[in-house]
């Protein structure tokens, strides 16, 4: 009697939890890292969920999703893109839905930083036979510029790179190029720095030493 009564208590908890289980739509999304992130957009991305037709995404510049920036519905693929600040601290997560408009949990958050903007570089000037002020606009609330020369056009994946000007740090919106050769052809660009975070190329500068 005693074995029966501890058996009937086994099936019975058994079958509570596949009942239990069962009642759970499917599992919350794996969100993945952000991709394609510049200064005014990134594509937030996620693993399929199983029985899921749809998903809805948060995005959101306060980590607790208190305040919500924007609530991206009837997402039928596994990325969507992201209008967003330069230079901001965003946060988003996802979850699913399906055909009976049940919606599973969120999934875990992910944090994305998109880009400065890039400066916009002007021509040079006080150009002499071994040197040229390289200048460029300034890009509001960018306090700092790296600024890249070479004799080979941008892009240029490095090549001719001076390396006294290959990201060299300036904390002004111009800078003096020095120990150059005459006659000449040299290109700049310059870059947006804010911590970690770099900007996309400006416009590429050409000059010809005197």
């Amino acid at each position: 009697m005693k074995k029966t009564a501890t058996l009937f208590v086994l099936i019975a908890i058994v079958f509570f939890s596949c009942s239990k289980d069962d009642d759970t739509p499917f599992g919350a999304p794996v969100a993945l890292d952000a991709q394609a992130i510049t200064a005014s957009s990134f594509v937030a991305s996620w693993e399929p969920v199983s029985g899921a037709v749809q998903y809805e995404v948060q995005v959101t510049m306060d980590s607790t999703f208190a305040l919500l920036d924007t609530t991206l519905k009837n997402q039928d693929g596994t990325t969507v893109s992201v209008d967003a600040k330069d230079n901001a601290q965003y946060y988003y997560r996802v979850r699913a839905a399906n055909e009976g408009g049940d919606f599973s949990s969120w999934s875990n958050v992910i944090g994305v930083h998109t880009l400065p903007l890039a400066p916009y570089a002007l021509n040079a000037s006080n150009v002499g036979e071994d040197a040229f002020r390289a200048n460029w606009e300034a890009v509001e609330g960018i306090e700092d510029y790296l600024l890249y020369v070479s004799t080979v056009s941008f892009p240029n994946e490095g090549m001719g790179m001076l390396p006294d000007y290959n990201g060299v740090e300036v904390n002004s919106t111009a800078m003096f190029v020095t120990g150059l050769q005459s006659m000449t052809l040299y290109y700049y660009v310059v870059r947006s720095a804010s911590g970690d975070y770099i900007s996309k190329d400006s416009n590429s500068i050409s000059v010809f030493t005197q």
